[in-house]
């Protein structure tokens, strides 16, 4: 729907994504590791905490591989519009760019200011993945621990993360920076990539 509003508001102007791969292949890897692939793709990571309580666990590959192209296309066509709508400069300036694309739709006065709806959407949208983590986080520290009912640490793991995320990053700019110098490398990377790789290295010896 956003995209269709953008294109009939005349506000997507395709030469804003030229010259395309004016620093060629390079730089585009380098966007792409670590970068791209452990946020939002690593993140995924934390679906394999919900896969023992899945009714039917022979499609859990299946409808994941389907799941990744499909979010992987939305990005990308999302990504795609945002260029064309802001231009690369005003992009890399916005925190949210949808949201910077989405306040200049205006179709003949009637439509426009949807950037309320996008906040609506994406408080939603961050609602639920903090959900899922903090599910994972409690039956984790569950098997952990060896806690036989996982109601009970609800409240303590609750207040760690409410703790913990004042503490580590009380603005956005230190979030944002912490993110990308810091838990980029040493969390990500080893527990998004090096750690499955070790883990399907050692079930593929142990089948053996």
């Amino acid at each position: 729907m956003i995209i269709i509003l953008e294109c009939i508001s005349g506000i997507v102007q395709f030469q804003n994504l030229q010259p395309t791969l004016e620093n060629g292949w390079v730089s585009l890897f380098k966007v792409l590791f670590p970068t791209t692939l452990t946020f939002p793709f690593g993140e995924m990571l934390v679906f394999t905490m919900l896969f023992p309580y899945l009714k039917n666990r022979n499609q859990a590959k299946k409808v994941g591989i389907i799941a990744m192209i499909v979010s992987g296309l939305n990005l990308m066509l999302l990504t795609i519009m945002n260029i064309a709508v802001l231009g690369t400069e005003s992009l890399h300036r916005s925190a949210f760019p949808i949201l910077t694309a989405v306040s200049y739709i205006n179709i003949a006065g009637f439509i426009q200011r949807i950037d309320t709806l996008i906040i609506i959407i994406m408080v939603i949208l961050v609602f639920l993945k903090i959900a899922i983590y903090f599910f994972c986080a409690v039956i984790g520290a569950t098997d952990l621990f060896r806690v036989k009912q996982s109601k009970k640490l609800i409240y303590p793991v609750g207040i760690i993360i409410v703790v913990s995320s004042i503490i580590i990053a009380p603005d956005y700019i230190l979030h944002i920076n912490e993110g990308l110098k810091i838990v980029l490398y040493y969390l990500s990377l080893p527990l998004q990539i090096v750690i499955p790789i070790l883990l399907l290295v050692t079930i593929w010896i142990k089948k053996k």
